[in-house]
């Protein structure tokens, strides 16, 4: 009985280390244990969302789809709160700003950043003040 198990998990461990090297992940020694915050954020969400929906007396078609797409948002946000600093490029030293001797705040993703520099508008040009004599 144990051996079926034990097999089980080596197997899962074994995917979920291969996760946290495609995703770039470092644990340290947290191991993959790591995993049931996210796995819990999904299952809560769900089960939040088919409560209310059963409780409110509306049908399942409407609830569940809801509860699924919320859960998998949730899920990918608390993914991506697992991610390290992975954006930030070497020599990057803009960590805040605030001349604090504190740890610098993050920063938002390469992906955003460049989004935000390609949208971003000029100021509109100052009225000309007119001089009086």
């Amino acid at each position: 009985m144990r051996r079926p198990l034990r097999t089980l998990s080596t197997a899962l461990s074994a995917r979920l280390r291969r996760l946290d090297e495609r995703l770039g992940l470092d644990h340290g020694d947290r191991g993959e244990w790591i995993w049931a915050a996210p796995l819990g954020t999904l299952l809560g969400t769900v089960a939040l969302v088919c409560a209310v929906g059963v409780s409110s007396g509306v049908g399942p078609a409407l609830y569940v789809p809801i509860a699924v797409i919320l859960g998998v948002v949730m899920l990918g946000m608390s993914v991506s709160y697992m991610t390290p600093r992975a954006d930030v490029e070497p020599g990057d030293d803009s960590g805040g700003g605030d001349g604090g001797g504190g740890a610098p705040s993050p920063l938002a993703p390469a992906w955003y950043r460049r989004l935000f520099e390609a949208t971003r508008e000029e100021p509109a040009p100052r009225p000309r003040e007119t001089l009086r004599r």
